[in-house]
């Protein structure tokens, strides 16, 4: 590999780990890719991966997946998968919210 190709390959291999994974950074990526478009989002998820890396290495602090139950939407769609699994079990499943004065944000009213 030339030197002139490392930050595409770079790109490259952030762009595939983001779309394989379900993680706190696929979340931060399609939050900024409408704002920032394709290549920029990349670039701004390598660079938060650059800093956790580094964070990792110098300081020895230990890397917690966050996971991206965070968004609305996947928290949802996670619930219907789960509660059609368990009527294909013969359960008789209801999803009903916690707390009815929650929005689906998470924001108390």
């Amino acid at each position: 590999m030339l030197p002139d190709e490392a930050p595409t390959c770079l790109i490259r291999t952030f762009a595939v780990w983001i779309f394989l994974q379900l993680s706190h950074f696929q979340a931060v990526f399609r939050r900024l890719l409408p704002r920032l478009g394709y290549q920029s989002a990349i670039w701004a998820i390598a660079h938060r991966l650059c800093r956790v890396i580094w964070k990792i290495l110098h300081e020895g602090v230990r890397f917690i997946e966050q996971g991206s139950e965070s968004d609305p939407k996947i928290r949802k769609q996670r619930a219907r998968i789960l509660a059609r699994a368990l009527r294909k079990l013969g359960y008789d499943v209801a999803i009903t919210p916690r707390n009815p004065a929650t929005t689906e944000m998470g924001i108390q009213m």
